[in-house]
């Protein structure tokens, strides 16, 4: 990814798209890039209401990606602070955190999926949110657990993520009804 520079945020939150995109592409074993940024990036569930059936920033038509992508949505947030503590001490309106992963859940009650939610902070490390029960199911111990969201949050490196957990575990999960 290139140096940050300042107002350019949604050039900066495409970019981030397509690096979460190579990235699960390679998790999946392809040098192709076989997901993609979604048209409108999520915007269009959004604005439809869910009468169109695309949820999330990620999209893909390989048969794997696919598989993948219809156990769990996702949403990509790069912003250049993201303050954790604020999702304590700050009002509603100013928690971004929170606003963040209430938009992927109501994504993922829309079409039956897992939520994941992918920030990175300027200069910092991609983090991915989710279901403590995907965590619990991969086996992966959260860096970090917001119990207080409704469903609870974990966090865990996006990295790591993907370098302890095959991608067909994931694949393989049954989602229940935990959102």
């Amino acid at each position: 990814m290139r140096k940050v520079r300042r107002g350019r945020g949604r050039e900066k939150g495409g970019e981030f798209e397509l690096y979460v995109c190579k990235q699960l592409s390679r998790w999946l074993g392809s040098e192709r890039v076989i997901f993609w940024k979604s048209a409108g990036s999520g915007s269009v569930a959004t604005v439809t209401k869910g009468l169109v059936p695309q949820y999330g920033d990620i999209t893909s038509t390989h048969p794997d990606g696919i598989k993948l992508l219809s156990v769990v949505v996702i949403s990509c947030k790069w912003y250049r602070q993201i303050d954790l503590l604020g999702h304590f001490d700050r009002k509603q309106s100013q928690k971004l955190l929170h606003a963040w992963w209430q938009e992927v859940l109501q994504w993922s009650r829309g079409c039956h999926r897992v939520p994941w939610l992918i920030t990175k902070r300027n200069y910092g490390s991609p983090m991915l949110y989710t279901t403590p029960q995907l965590l619990e199911y991969c086996e992966v111990h959260p860096v970090l657990a917001i119990l207080d969201a409704d469903p609870p949050m974990y966090c865990v490196p996006f990295e790591k993520f993907l370098q302890e957990v095959e991608w067909n575990k994931v694949a393989e999960y049954q989602v229940s009804e935990e959102v």
